[in-house]
């Protein structure tokens, strides 16, 4: 027996307690942008209800946040945002959803692992780390040197700083395979370039997988 579908208030009652305990004040203004129905982190074969919402705080900052039918309420918050030098209306949509789904992908599978009691993942950046970036710099002589390592149990995804003569300074991420760059001036690099890695993986791979038997 299906529930009672939850309301938009209700959905962004949920982004407004999240943002109270970021902040520690409710936002003065909230509106929803967008919605759309997709398959998202923890339904990946049924789809849910994701409302993009943008809100203002009474200190004056104004973002977009996330909520919706089982989807963690967040909002990102970039450094850039905060001192004011942040468009947001120039981040498109799909850029949010995929970096939004993948840092709720990450948290969902380390959650899982843990409960497992599969063993924690290396801190740091490793040997075999230094090594993984030797070989990268070697097979793209424009990558400059290893920024940090993002681990889901021993699947490692890597963030490098390159330069281009076309696109100047970028961050490489790449897990060895086809990486994805970004330019410093794009809001997915202040997000985290790691979490777009990981919702297009999401979104190419894990949403497109047949439904487990029960």
């Amino acid at each position: 027996m299906e529930g009672r579908p939850v309301s938009d208030d209700a959905h962004m009652d949920k982004l407004a307690d999240w943002l109270s305990g970021t902040w520690g004040e409710r936002p003065d203004t909230m509106e929803i942008i967008h919605r759309e129905r997709t398959v998202w982190p923890g339904s990946p074969n049924t789809e849910v209800e994701v409302l993009f919402c943008r809100y203002g705080q009474p200190s004056g900052y104004r973002g977009i946040g996330i909520t919706g039918e089982g989807v963690m309420p967040y909002a990102f918050t970039p450094v850039e945002a905060i001192a004011g030098a942040f468009d947001w209306d120039a981040v498109p949509i799909a850029d949010l959803k995929c970096c939004h789904a993948g840092m709720q992908f990450y948290l969902q599978d380390t959650v899982a692992q843990q409960l497992a009691g599969a063993p924690a993942a290396p801190g740091g950046i490793t040997e075999e780390d230094r090594a993984a970036e030797a070989e990268m710099k070697a097979y793209r002589p424009e990558v400059q040197g290893l920024i940090r390592v993002l681990r889901l149990g021993d699947w490692p995804i890597f963030l490098f700083r390159q330069h281009t003569e076309e696109y100047g300074d970028e961050i490489y991420v790449t897990d060895g395979g086809d990486g994805h760059a970004f330019t410093l001036d794009d809001p997915i690099s202040a997000f985290g370039p790691e979490w777009f890695f990981l919702g297009d993986f999401f979104f190419q791979v894990v949403a497109q997988m047949p439904p487990q038997p029960s």
